[in-house]
């Protein structure tokens, strides 16, 4: 919320917060440029809400890198294939 306490004078806004989805989303995202990319999508977040509200999933941005889940993965077998019991 640190983002908000500076963001919001700036557009003549007061905003609540977020909504949980939003968190859900920021925490998916890659962040390359780190805190300056965060600061932008706050600033743009709060530029497209009316005002008053939570801020929402919907108005994100839709260029975030979000990370992809990890494919799960069958545990091998540890069995030995017979064909190499034998040497």
């Amino acid at each position: 919320m640190g983002f908000l306490t500076d963001v919001c004078p700036r557009f003549d806004k007061t905003v609540p917060g977020f909504e949980q989805a939003l968190l859900r989303q920021f925490e998916d995202v890659v962040w390359p440029e780190n805190v300056r990319q965060l600061l932008r999508e706050d600033e743009r977040l709060v530029a497209l809400d009316p005002g008053g509200q939570l801020l929402a999933a919907s108005l994100g941005s839709a260029d975030l890198p979000i990370t992809q889940p990890e494919p799960s993965v069958e545990p091998r077998s540890r069995c030995v294939p017979p064909i190499y019991l034998n040497r």
